[in-house]
C-alpha cells in the first residue's frame, strides 16, 4: 500500500511538472503569436499605403511574404509544442495573411491595368495631336510655296511691265 502511495505521489508530482511545461510553452507560443501577428499587422498596413503605386505595391507584396513565412514557422513550431488549439490558431491568421497578400495583389493588377489603358489612352491622344500637326505643318508649308510662287509671278510681271 506505501509502495502503492509512493508511485500515486510521483505519478502526480510527474503530471504537475507536465502541466507547468505546457503552461510554458504555451505562454512562449502565445508571445510568438503576438509578435507574428504585431508583424503581420505592420505588414498590412504599409501594403495598404503602398498600393497607390505599382512599384511601391509590388516592393509591399514582397515584404508581406515574410510575414507569411513566419507565420508558417510559428505554426509548425507551435504544433509540436502545445497542439492543435495554438496551431489552428496560427493557420487562421497565415490564412487570413494569404487572403490580404491575394487581394492586395488583385488590386495591384487592376491598378497596372487602368494605369496602362490610360497610359495607352494618353499615346494615341499623342499620337493623334503629332498627325495633325504633320498635316497642318504639310498644309502650311504648301500655302507658303504657293504665297512664294504667287509673289514671284507678281515681280516678274511687274518688271515686265517696267520693261
Amino acid at each position: 500500500m506505501a509502495v502503492a502511495n509512493t508511485n500515486l505521489q510521483n505519478y502526480n508530482s510527474e503530471l504537475v511538472q507536465c502541466i507547468e511545461d505546457l503552461k510554458r510553452k504555451r505562454d512562449e507560443v502565445n508571445r510568438q503569436i503576438e509578435q507574428v501577428s504585431a508583424a503581420a499587422a505592420a505588414a498590412t498596413a504599409a501594403a495598404a499605403a503602398a498600393a497607390a503605386t505599382a512599384v511601391v505595391a509590388a516592393a509591399a507584396a514582397a515584404t508581406a511574404a515574410a510575414p507569411n513565412a513566419a507565420l508558417k514557422a510559428a505554426a509548425d513550431g507551435a504544433s509540436a509544442a502545445t497542439g492543435h488549439e495554438a496551431a489552428e490558431r496560427l493557420q487562421q491568421q497565415l490564412w487570413k495573411q494569404q487572403q490580404q497578400q491575394q487581394q492586395q495583389q488583385q488590386q495591384q493588377r487592376v491598378l497596372k491595368k487602368e494605369t496602362k489603358k490610360k497610359y495607352k489612352k494618353k499615346l494615341l491622344c499623342c499620337k493623334r495631336d503629332c498627325s495633325g500637326l504633320k498635316v497642318n505643318t504639310q498644309q502650311q508649308q504648301q500655302q507658303q510655296q504657293q504665297q512664294q510662287q504667287q509673289q514671284q509671278q507678281q515681280q516678274q510681271q511687274q518688271q515686265q511691265q517696267q520693261d
